[in-house]
């Protein structure tokens, strides 16, 4: 599931993206705090317009699975206002009936 909401920002996808996701998420990174899926889409929606995802590969550990809860170590490569960026996130993922419920990210903004 990591891999395909990966693959959904590298396309673009923000449907596939929110059909990964609990109509209760709760989306954490440096921008905010979103609760729920129509804050998230919002949130989603903007960054793939302002950030513009080209490649999202794993680094370092990758990807660790405990039960219900998964960390994922990886790269993103981007547009930032027209410029090219690539930074490290870090990711930490709850999940609930095979969706994401929590999705918590640091990374420098």
């Amino acid at each position: 599931m990591i891999r395909e909401l990966a693959d959904t920002f590298e396309t673009g996808d923000l449907d596939k993206m929110l059909s990964l996701l609990t109509d209760d998420i709760t989306l954490i990174n440096p921008f905010g705090t979103f609760e729920g899926k129509t804050e998230a889409k919002r949130f989603l929606a903007w960054n793939l317009e302002n950030a513009k995802p080209e490649k999202i590969s794993e680094e370092g550990i990758g990807i660790l699975v405990q039960g219900d809860k998964a960390f994922y170590d990886h790269k993103v490569v981007c547009q930032i206002d027209g410029a090219p960026a690539e930074f490290l996130v870090m990711s930490a993922y709850e999940f609930s009936n095979g969706k994401i419920k929590l999705w918590r990210q640091a990374y420098d903004r």
